[in-house]
């Protein structure tokens, strides 16, 4: 099913997010968002939660003054933190070292012991999501699904670590031209 609705009915357009049950309307004209929503509040059972604070558990921060909004997923790093033990751990600089790669040697993993799979798929949430910095780490990772090591694992945890130094990091939108910063360096020179 579609999942972004566009209205051009008016000379402003709207923008509808639908996900299941939870809806993100967006649009210039104060006026045609209200319209929308109370045609869409009469159609259907729900309710207004006023402005957007989070969105399928990704907080959203609006800065009107800056006007930027930023888009980051604090909470879930936190409880990935608390899930695995690793409140007090030392904080990474990086994702992953550079001579942490894949390493194929080594005794597999109980994964009824140590739920790799279950860490990489969270992790891989957060690098679609909002973090992209850890995406090549995980892709890392993601290559040893089948049969993980314990050096995988440390570096699952270290990904974690690292998350643990930094949850305050997401995505800022802003406006105007030269906004977006981006690098290409995303295996941090490996």
């Amino acid at each position: 099913d579609p999942g972004l609705y566009i209205s051009t009915k008016s000379k402003d357009t709207t923008f509808i997010l639908v996900y299941v049950d939870d809806l993100a309307i967006a649009s210039k004209s104060k006026e045609e968002k209200d319209k929308v929503k109370a045609h869409l509040l009469n159609v259907f059972d729900g309710r207004d939660l006023g402005p957007i604070t989070s969105y399928l558990g990704i907080a959203v921060e609006r800065n009107r003054a800056a006007r930027t909004i930023t888009i980051h997923h604090n909470l879930m790093v936190k409880h990935l933190v608390a899930k695995y033990g690793l409140e007090d751990s030392n904080p990474r600089r990086l994702p992953l070292s550079a001579s942490t790669m894949a390493s194929t040697s080594g005794e597999p993993l109980d994964l009824k012991v140590y739920p790799y799979r279950q860490l990489v798929g969270s992790l891989m949430h957060l690098s679609v999501t909002v973090r992209p910095d850890i995406t090549f780490a995980v892709g890392v990772l993601a290559r040893s699904m089948a049969e993980p090591t314990m050096v995988h694992w440390q570096a699952a945890k270290g990904v974690l670590r690292y998350l643990a130094s930094t949850p305050e990091l997401g995505i800022t939108f802003t406006r105007g031209q030269g906004s977006l910063i981006g690098y290409c360096d995303a295996d941090y020179a490996g």
